[in-house]
């Protein structure tokens, strides 16, 4: 990239390492090792969380009966011109490919239900989805066989909303905790799918560093609609399914809040090389197999750089996002450790015991890269006190926090007039909670109404 500012390029994300864009076919992508071990440890602390919450995970097949989306279609909402579709080889009928799972689970539910298992029913699946994305594909972001696709679904009795609220409060905990900053928006009626899919959206969004605003993960409150539609029922209650999700995005939002000017700086505990060794020329192989080993034994992922010269070994390690460059000096008996995100530097021993002191040193470097990037939200907001000033904020990089009615014609008015787009209530604000009055119609006791600049192609 160019700049912090600028969106990954496909030359980006394979000089990283991450990904092959385009592979087999546009609209997807091969992920390479690098890349796919930096995304198994952000899946790892969505699973570990949803587990640790009650969730159970399996494993779904990629190939659904059209029937079964025949039936979401006719009773909930038609998806089927963006589905792929294959014929079964003996011509006895069609089959979904790799959809999302709303309407393959509710079949699920209804058995297991019927086998007698209690209520609530929790999982999440992590698979490949594909959809036919028309235009504006984009690597991670705008995919049309998309991996990783994360979903977590809930079929439950009564009071959904703190079910809802966890679904929105944990992920963003986990974001937190991979220095990923987030807020947490409910999307307005007006804004939201029709009320045909959904009673509720709610979102948790990212502010990237060029200013644009972009969705991480969803959460939809179905209703009864798939119960109904699939016979998932327990008693004469109506059941409720909630669906969360998110997909590579959010893995290009990580690398997008990591870029520094010569490439990624990812956390130590996310970056799949915590310390990029770079040799000297007089450094022998049995020194560097004895750091490798000491590396090891204290629990520190390190790698030799490779390169035809020193700067090209620098740049390597800049591509791959290594916190922490070691370079080996054996001529003073010092190596030299240089911190890329507080580009810090100090002399280390040459002695296998100094490792242990490194891995301290490592272990404060990501609590304060998380600290520091986690809290990026407190500065992402301005309230505005007079709708003259929404265009100006949002013109500034910021989102615009308005007291305006949270239902009607109000924040659709306001989002035009200025030239902006809206993005939704701040939650966990509840409809009518900010107090004062709206700035379009003077009601009393308004919502908290954002308003910013989305990247481009976002719904």
């Amino acid at each position: 990239m160019s700049s912090a500012s600028a969106q990954p390029t496909s030359a980006d994300l394979e000089r990283a390492e991450i990904i092959v864009a385009g592979y087999p076919i546009a609209g997807s992508s091969a992920w390479l090792p690098h890349g796919f071990e930096l995304c198994d440890r952000v899946l790892d602390r969505f699973s570990a969380a949803f587990e640790d919450a009650g969730f159970e995970e399996l494993a779904m097949p990629s190939l659904v009966a059209e029937t079964t989306f025949d039936q979401q279609a006719e009773a909930i909402k038609d998806f089927r011109r963006r589905l792929y579709m294959g014929e079964h080889p003996d011509g006895t009928g069609w089959h979904v490919i790799a959809p999302t799972i709303e309407a393959q689970i509710s079949t699920v539910f209804a058995r297991w239900l019927a086998d007698g298992d209690p209520l609530p029913l929790r999982i999440i699946c992590v698979r490949t989805v594909g959809r036919h994305e028309t235009g504006g594909l984009r690597p991670l972001w705008k995919d049309r066989l998309v991996w990783p696709f994360f979903e977590a679904q809930v079929a439950l009795h009564g009071d959904v909303g703190p079910e809802i609220d966890r679904l929105v409060r944990m992920p963003r905990a986990v974001c937190a905790g991979l220095g990923l900053p987030t807020l947490a928006i409910e999307r307005l009626s007006a804004a939201a799918l029709s009320s045909s899919y959904a009673d509720r959206r709610l979102e948790l969004v990212t502010v990237l560093p060029g200013g644009e605003l972009t969705m991480l993960t969803s959460v939809y409150d179905l209703g009864s609609r798939f119960s109904d539609a699939f016979a998932v029922g327990a008693g004469d209650e109506p059941l409720t399914m909630l669906n969360f999700a998110f997909s590579g995005r959010l893995l290009l939002a990580l690398v997008q809040h990591s870029w520094a000017a010569d490439g990624p700086v990812y956390q130590p505990a996310l970056s799949p090389v915590q310390v990029a060794v770079l040799p000297s020329r007089s450094t022998s192989a049995e020194r560097l197999a004895a750091v490798h080993e000491a590396a090891g034994a204290a629990g520190i992922r390190a790698a030799t750089m490779t390169g035809r010269n020193l700067a090209a070994r620098r740049q390597r390690a800049a591509d791959l996002g290594c916190p922490v460059v070691l370079h080996l000096d054996e001529s003073t008996g010092k190596d030299l450790w240089t911190e890329r995100f507080t580009q810090a530097s100090h002399h280390v021993d040459q002695h296998p015991a100094a490792f242990s002191a490194m891995r301290a040193d490592l272990d404060r470097l990501d609590e304060r890269m998380r600290a520091e990037r986690a809290d990026r939200p407190t500065g992402w907001t301005v309230r505005c006190t007079d709708l003259t000033e929404v265009a100006a904020t949002v013109g500034s990089g910021v989102l615009a926090a308005v007291p305006l009615c949270g239902h009607g014609s109000c924040p659709i008015s306001v989002a035009d007039d200025a030239g902006v787009d809206l993005i939704g209530r701040l939650y966990p604000e509840t409809a009518g909670g900010s107090g004062g009055v709206c700035l379009a119609c003077g009601a009393a006791n308004p919502d908290t109404i954002l308003f910013g600049r989305k990247i481009k192609g976002e719904k």
